[in-house]
């Protein structure tokens, strides 16, 4: 194939078609089905993208939940978001947070 008149490359994947090819390969990795390279092309992707990488957790939530496993599943920062709610509630009802 060759550019459009437009001067669009249809040889190049688009976002979306990358991102659907990044969780067919999500999938393969949860199946023990990817292939070496391309795992560590997927795992490169999980390092780059964010939503990947939520996605890669959503899927292994989703995981744990069918084989009713009882681990607690956290996000990365869930430990600082608690900080973070804290340091806020302590800001705004000091004298409670005292024992006031």
């Amino acid at each position: 194939m060759k550019p459009t008149d437009s001067g669009e490359d249809f040889r190049r994947p688009t976002n979306a078609a990358s991102a659907l090819a990044n969780r067919e390969q999500l999938s393969a990795l949860c199946d023990g089905a990817i292939e070496r390279d391309a795992l560590r092309f997927l795992l490169k992707s999980l390092a780059d993208d964010p939503a990947l990488a939520a996605a890669w957790s959503r899927y292994q939530l989703i995981g744990a939940s069918l084989r009713r496993d009882e681990q607690l599943l956290v996000d990365r920062d869930f430990s600082e978001r608690v900080r973070a709610a804290i340091d806020l509630e302590s800001l705004a009802h000091p004298a409670e947070v005292r024992g006031s």
